[in-house]
């Protein structure tokens, strides 16, 4: 324990070899956390689940927080597939930037019970204060957003479409932000048209528009 944080291990037990898609059970350990967050999920949801009893969760996965840390990088990786589908490297940028927003929207939106926002902030960040492993994890995606952004803003101002005095790193870090607000938006039980709305008028703010360099 560091700091107050508990700090637990993440290496799998022994056991006999699996017979189940371990791809699939993440998939459904990641729903519950994604509902319930983490204090909220009891190791008997997890159970009844993925079908799977505790001691074969404890082989695959680990204890209840290495469950929930491979659910957030689950997770991310849904993130990265999810805009990385959506971004036209050639599209102009606040076209690029819809897509990206409407994909995330809708990833935070299209649920078969309710709408959960993003696992990561709408779960993590209370957790992190006082789970190591957590804090490392929300970490990691905070940056890969804001990288993922001042990636697309740069690609942009190479073609000509942001000044060259712009400064990538905040607008991606604002960017991002909005992301994290729609989020929590979405968790509350804000609607997708509702969200797209609110992102199309923050790339409207943010002065981005399509050729802007070029009219400024």
């Amino acid at each position: 324990m560091r700091n107050g944080r508990k700090s637990t291990s993440t290496h799998r037990r022994r056991g006999r070899p699996r017979k189940f898609d371990e791809s699939e059970i993440l998939d459904a350990i990641t729903e519950e956390f994604w509902r319930s967050g983490f204090s909220g999920t009891s190791l008997d949801a997890l159970s009844s689940a993925t079908g799977l009893a505790r001691p074969s969760l404890y082989a695959a996965f680990g204890d209840k927080e290495a469950m929930y840390v491979a659910s957030l990088q689950n997770f991310l990786r849904r993130i990265q597939a999810a805009t990385e589908s959506a971004w036209d490297p050639s599209a102009p940028l606040d076209q690029a930037l819809t897509a990206i927003f409407d994909v995330l929207i809708d990833l935070y939106t299209t649920r078969t019970d309710a709408a959960r926002g993003c696992l990561v902030v709408c779960t993590a960040a209370t957790e992190a204060p006082t789970h190591e492993n957590v804090e490392r994890e929300l970490v990691r995606v905070l940056a890969h957003v804001d990288a993922s952004f001042a990636a697309l803003l740069e690609a942009a101002r190479q073609r000509g479409e942001l000044g060259p005095d712009v400064d990538v790193d905040t607008l991606a870090a604002v960017l991002a932000g909005m992301t994290h607000s729609l989020a929590v938006r979405a968790r509350a039980g804000e609607g997708a048209e509702r969200l797209k709305r609110l992102a199309a008028a923050a790339v409207e703010l943010l002065g981005i528009e399509s050729g802007a360099a070029d009219k400024a």
